[in-house]
């Protein structure tokens, strides 16, 4: 299943509900949780190796956030990477 989280609030409750396979891209505000040094980032260690995590990168370009700033599990993807992950996955949860 792909995930797509919009918001802050939610990309804490989507770890309630991925399973081994699954891939979640954070999108718009939700690019906010994910500084390297932050709860909810320590929060997605137990996944790294059963669940793919991105980011799209004019996200967080958008929102400021460096890179660099990122754990190092997150793939930053853009928008053709995106479209990708939507036609590979048969399902779609939407996080809003």
């Amino acid at each position: 299943m792909l995930h797509l989280v919009f918001t802050h609030n939610q990309a804490q409750q989507v770890l309630e509900f991925i399973k081994a396979s699954d891939a979640v891209v954070f999108l718009e505000n939700s690019t906010l949780r994910l500084n390297n040094k932050a709860p909810f980032s320590k929060a997605l260690t137990p996944w790294v190796n059963q669940v793919k995590f991105y980011v799209l990168a004019p996200d967080i370009q958008l929102r400021g956030i460096d890179s660099q700033a990122l754990p190092p599990h997150i793939d930053i993807i853009d928008y053709a990477e995106f479209v990708a992950l939507t036609q590979q996955h048969d399902v779609t949860k939407t996080w809003s």
